[in-house]
């Protein structure tokens, strides 16, 4: 019996390290994490799935190989984000992995600059730290609190990327969330947005972007092409 049960364990491990059979491009591992654990983030990964879309209509008019470097680079940047992704996945489970639709590891740079992100997530590792592999049920509490306000935090940092992903995030070290309130009381900052949003507005979507453009960009907005 032991011996089936060692050899179930093997076969389970054995399926979860193979290449995945959509994406054998794929680093198998990432993180870690076996890669078939990460594909579901990464189906709800903007740019993955951009790019996957490029990818796979390059692949559809590919007979003579003449977009086998065009898929490649596309492949490789699937990659990358096969090991972005699965190093919060990793490191930050417990943070929502696409807060306001943005995927984490574009959140996550800013977020390590947050005072109040910085300051929480000090708390908890000194909590986690003191209690051990046995913590009691008033530190374990505390450590669900803790992770619930660094998401909040998540959430808002993402929340002010999304509208004015062109804007500083951390400006003089003060998050974007909490300087926007002044800002869009600000006559010439909202003059200025008024203006940007009209100009905007003029652009066409182009269907077709150039090769290598993806449609959409990480935030989840049409990728658009001035023309002349």
């Amino acid at each position: 019996l032991r011996c089936q049960f060692v050899s179930r364990v093997v076969f389970e491990r054995t399926k979860l390290l193979r290449p995945d059979e959509e994406y054998p491009f794929l680093d198998v591992l990432p993180s870690g994490i076996p890669v078939r654990k990460v594909i579901p983030h990464l189906k709800l990964d903007i740019e993955f799935t951009a790019c996957d879309e490029e990818r796979k209509a390059l692949i559809t008019d590919n007979a003579s190989g003449k977009w086998n470097a065009a898929i490649k680079a596309f492949e490789e940047a699937m990659n990358a984000r096969n090991l972005a992704v699965s190093a919060t996945v990793k490191h930050w489970a417990f943070l929502d992995q696409f807060p306001e639709g943005i995927a984490l590891s574009y959140v996550l740079p800013h977020l390590k600059m947050d005072p109040s992100f910085i300051d929480l997530n000090k708390e908890r590792l000194t909590l986690i730290k003191e209690a051990g592999t046995n913590p009691t049920p008033a530190i374990s509490a505390k450590i669900k609190e803790i992770e619930s306000a660094m998401n909040d935090r998540s959430h808002a940092l993402a929340k002010a990327m999304k509208g004015y992903p062109f804007l500083d995030v951390i400006p003089e070290g003060i998050p974007l969330d909490i300087v926007f309130p002044n800002l869009v009381k600000d006559e010439g900052f909202a003059a200025s947005d008024t203006k940007r949003l009209e100009v905007w507005a003029k652009i066409p979507t182009d269907p077709s972007p150039p090769l290598g453009v993806p449609k959409i960009d990480p935030f989840g907005r049409p990728t658009k092409q001035p023309t002349a």
